[in-house]
């Protein structure tokens, strides 16, 4: 039985298997059911075509498609990887092994000695710092008559951001080093530009108290490199694969000692 309610919106007035338009026009049901099937694949297809036009819409910041990543498309390929790895085994190749070498005879000269290593860095760096006075204090200390007085100025926190709150970040590392370098003691700098202002602060202070100073930094080396009494470059221009080998020249110094007197 029909209804004899008014429809709410009067688009179409049913009557047995058809519609009735505004204007009057009869449709079949199977036609309404037509355009509504033929609507909703519209529009998934333009849908489609949307995320298909996006998925090939680049945004670059140093090579990364910001879209494809962000719509959950694996960027990390076998073949990135393959690639990654061969532009770092040939970036280890450049590396000079004589540079490396001399800082290990200024860090067994300190240990000897009894001098103090200090080790400043950024990011990365003041990681990288950080895991080298792990290795150094402990693995290469450990057990032994002699030890390394070591201390990376990356890991007071509060005294970092007294500092920076109260002078300058510029002078994070230099303002420590007034309490604690002496003359001949080690100073290792770590950067990826060789350009940061509180690095190259804190060496330019322990080259007038008479510290020995060391970089290790990427691109043409920086200001830093220039500034040291050491330096080990890493020529490359990519700041994770200057990262990765200076991770690397700090676990052959370390490790220098370790495989040869032991872990402690």
């Amino acid at each position: 039985m029909m209804s004899c309610a008014k429809p709410k919106s009067s688009e179409k007035v049913r009557t047995s298997n058809f519609f009735t338009t505004k204007n009057g026009t009869k449709k079949s049901e199977a036609f309404f059911v037509f355009v509504v099937v033929k609507k909703a694949a519209d529009t998934a297809n333009a849908r489609r075509s949307s995320v298909a036009d996006l998925r090939f819409t680049t945004y670059n910041s140093g090579g990364l498609n910001h879209t494809e990543a962000s719509m959950g498309i694996n960027l990390v390929t076998t073949d990135y990887v393959r690639s990654y790895l061969a532009k770092l085994d040939a970036l280890l190749k450049t590396v000079d092994p004589k540079q490396v070498a001399r800082v290990g005879e200024l860090l067994t000269a300190a240990r000897a000695e009894g001098r103090q290593v200090f080790l400043v860095g950024n990011g990365g760096s003041a990681a990288l710092a950080s895991h080298m006075a792990v290795d150094l204090g402990k693995g290469c200390s450990r057990n032994r008559d002699k030890r390394f007085r070591v201390l990376s100025l990356t890991d007071n926190v509060p005294w970092m951001t007294a500092l920076s709150n109260d002078i300058s970040y510029d002078d994070v590392f230099v303002e420590q080093l007034k309490n604690y370098a002496e003359k001949g003691d080690l100073v290792i700098a770590i950067s990826g530009s060789g350009n940061s202002k509180n690095v190259l602060k804190a060496v330019q202070y322990a080259n007038t108290v008479g510290c020995a100073t060391v970089g290790i930094s990427g691109f043409a080396g920086g200001k830093l490199k220039e500034m040291v009494t050491d330096h080990v470059h890493v020529k490359a221009d990519h700041m994770g694969l200057i990262e990765d080998v200076q991770l690397i020249v700090g676990h052959i110094l370390v490790y220098g000692f370790m495989d040869t007197e032991g872990c402690g």
